[in-house]
């Protein structure tokens, strides 16, 4: 036998659905709601993209002209001749040229900075002139310095940091340099720069300081590791 609908079943029904909200009410409410914040932050992207410019290609450029085109966009230009460079061969460049630029691509806003590096004939005519790197570690600092001048090279002295290892080397004589022949490199084009490294008598007087602390602490220790049998006393294995 069917059981009977009591009144209060479809009192509560009626009830329930009063209370429960209307979702499709409170969905469409936030949407819009939210719309106007859309329309703002797309309008922003919109204006900022309509204020930015594509940076053009211009390496290759004689570099007045490339600098010129460049503010012609809005752009702010600094040009900056770079250092001599195999790469920077007779054949393969031309006097006032471009050869790199950064940012090299992209879009910017107007009044963005972007550096330009170009080349001159003296770069080219020093970037076609490479000569050997040489060996100069062991020669007095004015010695060494003459021999790179002849070379064409720029020397450069520098003082190295006191260290115990250089304890036993000299005033004034090329320690170490930079850069030197190696495996892969054994060539730099003239006008390079190659720096001389050194001790002055300030820096290895504290070199020499430095090698006498570190054998005191080496004798301590050794002293220390004889003595430990006696201070913890000879105990006798039955």
């Amino acid at each position: 036998m069917a059981k009977k609908k009591s009144p209060l079943d479809k009192f509560n029904l009626n009830k329930l659905v009063d209370i429960i909200p209307d979702t499709t009410k409170i969905i469409g409410d936030t949407v819009q709601a939210a719309a106007p914040i859309v329309d703002k932050a797309l309008d922003r992207q919109h204006e900022k993209n309509l204020s930015q410019v594509q940076v053009p290609n211009v390496i290759d450029l004689d570099a007045e002209e490339a600098k010129r085109h460049l503010e012609e966009l809005g752009f702010r230009v600094t040009l900056t001749l770079v250092k001599p460079n195999k790469k920077y061969r007779q054949e393969t460049t031309r006097d006032n040229e471009v050869v790199d630029m950064v940012p090299k691509s992209g879009k910017l806003d107007k009044g963005s900075l972007i550096k330009l590096y170009y080349i001159n004939q003296e770069i080219i005519d020093a970037s076609n002139q490479e000569v050997t790197i040489p060996n100069l570690i062991g020669l007095t600092i004015p010695e060494a310095r003459e021999h790179l001048q002849e070379l064409g090279f720029k020397p450069a002295m520098e003082i190295l940091t006191a260290d115990a290892k250089y304890a036993k080397q000299k005033v004034n004589v090329v320690i170490d340099m930079e850069p030197k022949a190696n495996l892969f490199t054994t060539t730099a084009v003239k006008g390079s720069l190659i720096k001389l490294k050194y001790l002055d008598e300030e820096t290895l007087e504290h070199s020499l300081q430095l090698a006498s602390q570190a054998e005191k602490n080496q004798l301590d220790v050794g002293q220390l590791f004889k003595q430990l049998p006696n201070m913890f006393g000879n105990k006798d294995v039955e």
